[in-house]
């Protein structure tokens, strides 16, 4: 799973994917509007995570509106954007660097840490949280 690097946002659980990805269909400000959804009868909540894929961020549900508008943390949504709406955070991962640079993270310990030059690869460190503030490197992808 690609990983957006957040300072407030855990990694969340592939396994939690609501559905299989959407598209938006209008993007307010901090709205995403899906007409082919219906939000209610999937038990989208307030808290569970929204990644938009198309630009690569992440934010979290604060209000479900109505069937189909859903109010967020950050202006992720936009017209045309594939996004997946998550229900939980990671149970911790492993974490791949595609481009080589400064990782820090939060591990499954709940501890601060940052992993200087992280080189290209495979990291066998358990973690709950890419931190976006002082991570350079990218290309980042998180697997269970």
């Amino acid at each position: 799973m690609v990983v957006v690097p957040s300072d407030t946002i855990d990694i969340p659980d592939v396994s939690t994917e609501a559905f299989p990805r959407s598209t938006t269909e209008l993007g307010p400000p901090f709205a995403l509007v899906d007409t082919s959804k219906d939000f209610l009868s999937l038990n989208i909540k307030p808290g569970d995570i929204v990644q938009n894929h198309t630009d690569k961020t992440i934010a979290t549900i604060t209000v479900v509106n109505a069937s189909t508008i859903l109010t967020l943390s950050a202006n992720v949504a936009g017209i045309g954007k594939s996004y997946s709406i998550y229900t939980s955070t990671t149970r911790d991962a492993v974490f791949y660097v595609g481009a080589a640079g400064d990782v820090e993270y939060i591990d499954s310990g709940g501890n601060l840490n940052i992993m200087k030059a992280a080189p290209v690869g495979w990291h066998p460190v358990n973690v709950k949280r890419i931190l976006d503030s002082n991570t350079t490197a990218t290309d980042i992808l998180a697997g269970w």
